[in-house]
């Protein structure tokens, strides 16, 4: 007999996170970092996803809306230092 991962809880990451680390991630990027990690793998182009998401918070601050803006700039900056090695985008480090 086989076993089908696909379809119980151990197939999804965020299965094995707490609530409270949930609530955690919700509250800082308003969404959870699996999330955000599916956004980078179906991007091309990472400096594009981040600049995408830092319009978004300059658009929400016309608005008016900080809570926003926190959450866009949070996630920006997630993406950033997690995928990107800014040794690389740096001239003057090589």
């Amino acid at each position: 007999m086989t076993y089908n991962f696909t379809n119980d809880k151990f197939s999804n990451p965020e299965a094995f996170l707490t609530g409270a680390q949930l609530r955690i991630q919700y509250k800082m990027f308003g969404c959870s970092e699996e999330t955000l990690d599916n956004m980078v793998t179906k991007s091309n182009n990472i400096p594009m996803l981040v600049a995408s998401i830092l319009s978004d918070a300059q658009e929400s601050q016309e608005f008016g809306d900080s809570e926003s803006v926190r959450m866009l700039i949070n996630r920006a900056k997630h993406i950033i230092f997690v995928y990107m090695d800014c040794r690389e985008l740096n001239p003057l480090k090589k």
